[in-house]
């Protein structure tokens, strides 16, 4: 799970490259990326569906979500412990407008979330990628049972 807004003319971007290469690097394995909109106000679904089309996703695997933005927010605090925030007043600039993690968040099928890894960072996201070929082999080999 990461947290972009498609206007942003900062670190999102990066991160939605990040997930790009995951789906591209791992298309064998079982597993989901999910990108959650921070501007749910500009990113419509019909948006986001845009901005996933020109990255290249994969949606039978790339989940491009958006909301009501206070229900994001207390889903991004409290279950993702990561910060967000709309600037606003004179610190409000175009393609800055929204203060957010660049982590990308590794969640198991159960729902636990098993890390977080800086997206900006080539280091991060090798681990990254090995931990979710691990997850993937986990719950592929039948060791947790998953009902979906």
């Amino acid at each position: 799970v990461c947290f972009v807004f498609t206007h942003c003319a900062a670190t999102c971007p990066t991160v939605t490259n990040s997930m790009r290469e995951l789906q591209d690097r791992l298309n064998d394995y079982d597993f989901r990326l999910v990108t959650l909109t921070v501007d749910p106000e500009r990113d419509t679904p019909e948006v986001l569906k845009g901005y996933g089309e020109a990255r290249g996703a994969d949606f039978s695997k790339w989940l491009f979500l958006s909301g009501e933005q206070r229900a994001i927010y207390r889903l991004i605090h409290g279950s993702f412990k990561m910060p967000v925030q709309e600037s606003l007043g004179k610190d409000r600039r175009p393609g800055f407008e929204f203060i957010h993690s660049n982590n990308i968040m590794l969640v198991d099928a159960m729902g636990v979330v098993q890390g977080k890894f800086d997206a900006t960072k080539s280091e991060a996201m090798s681990t990254l990628r090995r931990e979710i070929q691990k997850i993937a082999k986990t719950y592929s080999s039948g060791s947790n049972s998953v009902v979906e």
